[in-house]
């Protein structure tokens, strides 16, 4: 995404935000006062080591995970947390996620155009089965797919291709903020650089925000202009890519940073 594409005004707006989940031994604190802003055509990092949090804070932001203390606005003024079901049932069209096994949301008895066109049933509704086709090749043209490609069953297609057609799911209800969840963890090199170009070219296109969420410093520090390091469910550092990376303040983030390879003879490669 060119410098000065994102509009600064925040889509979402997370406040002080607090998660608590159950587990054997009582509660336990997996967010703790989180603030942080997603903009319009704007691909935001959230990066950290497994069980940081990550994956509960990109369940807030689309309002699947409740919180105990704190506010998740969008830019309507509305906010999520307080939001009863059926009101928040409207506005989740709006809030889309992708998950990191796209063979896990595509059931192999059916095609991939019909597991889409159930989603488009409830993203548009009032759109007959010819309106819901033409959406889904639409968006399957955005993310790079052909019509074939939905008449195929998962098993089908690489795990590239599945990817892309979950982006496109996501895609049919024209969301304003869009989590991926380490939905490029799973690919291969050469794959994981051509969806996350995908990702920043629909974000800059649709005026959509990403919160891309990822384990890799690498993958996020080439994808996104902003990102925040995560540890132990705190935001131990955020601000311009480059800055935090040259920084390196936090224990959390040099750890990622050194995890990161790197080619011999150019250690900040």
């Amino acid at each position: 995404m060119a410098d000065g594409a994102a509009d600064p005004t925040p889509v979402l707006t997370l406040e002080a935000v607090d998660v608590s989940v159950g587990t054997g031994r009582g509660r336990r604190r997996v967010l703790h006062e989180v603030d942080l802003d997603l903009r319009a055509g704007e691909v935001l990092g959230v990066v950290g080591r497994s069980g940081s949090g990550k994956s509960t804070l990109g369940r807030v932001c689309v309002g699947l995970q409740g919180t105990e203390n704190g506010h998740a606005r969008l830019a309507s003024g509305d906010d999520l947390v307080p939001m009863g079901r059926r009101v928040l049932r409207a506005a989740r069209p709006t809030l889309q996620m992708v998950f990191q096994d796209p063979y896990s949301t595509f059931p192999s008895f059916r095609t991939v155009g019909r597991t889409i066109d159930l989603n488009a049933r409830r993203l548009l509704p009032g759109a007959d089965r010819h309106a819901r086709r033409a959406a889904a090749l639409d968006a399957f043209g955005e993310v790079g797919l052909v019509e074939d490609h939905l008449d195929r069953r998962p098993a089908e297609l690489s795990g590239g291709q599945l990817q892309r057609a979950a982006i496109a799911r996501a895609l049919l209800a024209r969301p304003r903020v869009l989590v991926a969840d380490e939905v490029v963890s799973a690919l291969d090199l050469t794959t994981q650089a051509a969806i996350v170009s995908l990702l920043g070219e629909v974000s800059s296109a649709r005026s959509m925000a990403v919160l891309f969420i990822s384990h890799d410093l690498g993958v996020v520090a080439s994808s996104c202009e902003r990102i925040a390091v995560l540890d132990d469910g705190r935001i131990v550092e955020h601000g311009a890519t480059r800055s935090v990376i040259a920084a390196r303040r936090a224990p959390a983030t040099r750890a990622l940073f050194d995890a990161v390879p790197r080619l011999p003879g150019n250690p900040e490669a």
